[in-house]
């Protein structure tokens, strides 16, 4: 990516972390390493991310119309954006553990 697409993309994903932190963007997990968010239910229009290596921590980000044809799928590394794809893979995580922890607190009885 060009120094000004990369930066037009951490700015999307800085907007994308805000809005999941929001509650107002909500993934769901297909494996232990990728996260789905739709827009509606109905199509297949998606966005994904999943963390593709360990050791260095890299991620792909995908974004896919609803033909299923991927319109954007980056592969970072040692990039600005892949610090930021790290924060957003992060941010679903705690938020997904949030909710997880306040459904077992909601079916613990009361003691």
């Amino acid at each position: 990516m060009q120094p000004q697409q990369e930066n037009e993309f951490v700015a999307y994903l800085t907007a994308i972390i805000g809005r999941t932190r929001e509650g107002k963007m909500t993934w769901s997990q297909h494996n232990p390493t990728t996260y789905i968010w739709r827009p509606n239910p109905q199509q297949d229009t998606r966005l994904v991310i999943q963390r593709t290596s360990t050791n260095p921590i890299t991620y792909s980000f995908q974004a896919i119309d609803q033909s299923n044809v991927s319109q954007m799928s980056v592969q970072n590394s040692g990039t600005p954006s892949n610090q930021t794809l790290h924060q957003l893979f992060t941010t679903i995580e705690s938020v997904r553990d949030q909710k997880s922890l306040a459904f077992l607190k909601s079916i613990l009885p009361s003691s």
